[in-house]
């Protein structure tokens, strides 16, 4: 941990935040503000945004078994980097149909007097043959993978409890009949 001569802390570094309250206070009221109107929908991490969302997979962190002191974040996908310039790295992507490797980063916290110590690792996780209209869970303690299977129950919690918390539900728009039941699009006719 580097101090200035005056014993001041450096923002970007471990310092004493109990002598700095009400930054402290701003900036995670002003975090959790943007980060509500960032995460509502998983980010389209392919860049034809045009692309019909029936036809697309989303990976998403779990939130549900959240544990305080664990934070995961998607922050990679097939080696591109996603954007963390408004509240930090998205919990939830939006990709096509496919092979993909996510990268995660996973990090721990523990408070101590004064003090916050952080640890963080990157993970790369490999998810084969991602069907359309599918969910796949990180869990973000294991960081283990599940295939939830079509699942419109599925929803990002974010927010504050008992303050602004709301969940906002996955959706893929509209059924297109050009996908199956099963998730895959059916093989076309041969003209006779």
């Amino acid at each position: 941990m580097r101090m200035n001569t005056k014993g001041d802390c450096l923002f970007v570094q471990c310092c004493n935040w109990a002598r700095y309250p009400r930054l402290l206070l701003s900036i995670l009221v002003v975090s959790v503000l943007v980060g509500c109107t960032f995460h509502r929908q998983p980010y389209i991490a392919y860049d034809n945004k045009a692309h019909p969302l029936g036809d697309t997979s989303v990976m998403a962190i779990e939130s549900s078994k959240a544990r305080g002191d664990t934070l995961a974040q998607l922050t990679h996908v097939d080696g591109k980097e996603l954007p963390s310039h408004e509240v930090g790295y998205p919990v939830w992507v939006r990709v096509l149909p496919g092979d993909h490797v996510f990268g995660v980063r996973h990090c721990t916290h523990r408070l101590m007097v004064g003090s916050i110590e952080q640890r963080c690792d990157l993970r790369s996780i490999s998810v084969t043959n991602m069907l359309p209209r599918h969910l796949y869970v990180i869990d973000r303690v294991t960081a283990q993978v599940s295939h939830r299977g079509k699942d419109p129950k599925f929803g990002m919690t974010l927010g504050l409890r008992g303050l602004n918390q709301q969940t906002y539900p996955l959706s893929f728009g509209p059924a297109d009949p050009n996908i199956d039941a099963g998730g895959e699009k059916p093989a076309g006719k041969v003209a006779n």
